[in-house]
């Protein structure tokens, strides 16, 4: 009897020891000229297919079914102009039909409480609200062109470089307001020249942290880049401050 249960106990580990939980979120939004543009990231296998969706009032506003992980990410083109009753909802159908047998095989192996049987097979269903829709409502009409959001959580701002040397440079008034109890900087940065996006990236979380050094209650920053010799930004970026991480 202790021999089948010890047996039981190593089959039900060695079963488990396959598993991974689904991890997925929606990390970027893109106002574009037809729409907006969704970027997230996964951890589910490269050529998993996916479905992302706008709800509006209970009922799905727009859709992208032509979506494909690639190397942990994915990205939706959306008909739909970001707002703040928007909830964006990403599915994966894990059946012949939508996924390829390779695919199908891994994700059998991936767990969640968000997987429910439907008739169509076993389906993944993960609904996001992001606050930065609310908050574009408020300041979208101060940035030029297409903003792009990103969420920053404070982790990621942990063991950051103190003695970094700032490429671009502060221009102008640091412009503070507060508005629904939500406090935003925004101001302008010059570089003398443009820089790729991995550098530019590294330079404009330096400046995050350099706001957030001098006020911790800052909720959204709005950074727009400029050329020395040039009055139109090359890139304009909100970025969400998640203190929750």
């Amino acid at each position: 009897m202790k021999k089948i249960f010890i047996l039981l106990i190593i089959g039900c580990l060695l079963s488990s020891c396959g598993e991974t939980r689904v991890e997925l979120s929606i990390e970027k939004l893109k106002t574009t000229d037809d729409g907006m543009l969704v970027k997230g990231i996964t951890n589910f296998p490269d050529n998993t297919r996916l479905i992302v969706r706008t709800i509006r009032d209970k009922n799905v506003s727009s859709q992208d079914s032509n979506i494909i992980v690639l190397n942990g990410k994915f990205q939706a083109f959306l008909n739909e102009s970001i707002s703040s009753n928007l909830i964006y909802e990403v599915s994966c159908i894990a059946n012949e039909r939508i996924q390829n047998k390779k695919v199908l095989e891994k994700l059998k192996f991936y767990k969640s409480k968000l997987w429910t049987e439907e008739t169509t097979g076993p389906v993944y269903t993960y609904r996001q609200i992001l606050k930065a829709p609310r908050y574009m409502e408020l300041w979208q009409d101060e940035l030029i062109g297409y903003p792009v959001w990103t969420t920053v959580r404070n982790t990621e701002l942990e063991g950051i470089n103190l003695d970094y040397t700032f490429i671009g440079e502060m221009s102008g008034k640091v412009r503070d307001t507060l508005a629904l109890n939500v406090k935003k900087i925004s101001t302008d940065i010059r570089y003398l020249t443009k820089l790729n996006n991995e550098i530019l990236e590294r330079d404009l979380r330096h400046f995050i942290f350099k706001i957030l050094e001098k006020d911790k209650d800052v909720k959204v920053i709005c950074l727009q880049c400029f050329l020395e010799s040039e009055n139109k930004p090359f890139q304009s970026r909100i970025f969400i401050i998640d203190t929750d991480s």
